[in-house]
């Protein structure tokens, strides 16, 4: 017999394995016509397809990360499409004038404006701790 078990209680359900601090967030991509010089692949676990390379002449350079992972695009999902179909996906809706290519994304870390105070080697606030001039060390 199995004396494990509490009688009556229910199990514990825990936050999903897939994102479990939240770090992950949905973009939106808006994608012009034509190629948009961005290289998906496979992870070896599985899919979703994710940004592997963005070119230089990429109309994309600065809106699609290294990284990205792509869960849909114009709104169908491609999650459980490999890397190959995604692109092909891709390709064919090319002469469309606008491609929305939704992917999740990493977080920033602590950089989230919401965070404030988070700075560990800020010194405590006091009205003498800024100087008159600023010397730009806040990159």
């Amino acid at each position: 017999a199995s004396h494990f078990g509490l009688a009556g209680s229910a199990p514990v359900r825990e936050t999903p394995p897939s994102d479990p601090a939240g770090t992950e967030e949905l973009v939106h991509v808006d994608a012009p016509a034509g190629k948009l010089g961005v290289v998906v692949d496979m992870s070896p676990t599985g899919p979703p397809a994710y940004v592997c390379e963005v070119k230089e002449s990429s109309p994309l350079l600065g809106e699609i990360r290294l990284g990205d992972k792509i869960v849909a695009v114009d709104g169908e999902d491609v999650q459980t499409m490999s890397a190959v179909n995604v692109s092909k996906l891709l390709a064919r809706r090319s002469r469309n004038e606008r491609r929305r290519i939704t992917v999740l994304r990493e977080r920033d870390g602590p950089s989230d404006s919401s965070d404030d105070g988070s700075e560990a080697d800020a010194p405590p606030s006091s009205p003498a701790g800024r100087p008159g001039s600023d010397a730009g060390s806040d990159a």
